[in-house]
């Protein structure tokens, strides 16, 4: 039985801030259970949604990450894409202290390598 894993916030602005989280919820968000895929653009800040929302509905980004935040989040939270985000981030965060670099001699190529390699669910 898989347990939810413990995500550092449930504030989706938080959330977004953090390149690593974009990659993993962008995944689960383009799974083909959901009709609506919001894809999150990092770089710009700014929803992508395929197909679009009809005009009746309110599309604006507070309402938008909201609705993510009831609706899609929880689910994330529950499966192994989430797990393998939690496991990323602890990998990430060891990959970048200092104890790391010392433990296992590297140079910052390595360890600009390694992240690239960790760093995203693709």
């Amino acid at each position: 039985m898989m347990t939810a894993a413990s995500i550092a916030s449930t504030d989706m602005g938080l959330l977004l801030q953090d390149d690593v989280f974009v990659d993993f919820f962008n995944v689960f968000l383009s799974l083909p259970i959901f009709g609506q895929t919001p894809l999150y653009i990092s770089g710009m800040g700014r929803w992508c949604l395929w197909p679009e929302l009809p005009s009746h509905l309110d599309a604006s980004p507070a309402a938008l990450l909201a609705w993510l935040g009831k609706h899609r989040l929880p689910h994330f939270c529950k499966s192994s894409l989430c797990l393998h985000l939690v496991l990323c981030q602890k990998l990430l965060a060891f990959i970048r202290s200092g104890e790391a670099a010392e433990l296992l001699n590297w140079h910052s190529a390595d360890q600009w390598l390694l992240e690239r390699c960790i760093g995203g669910s693709q």
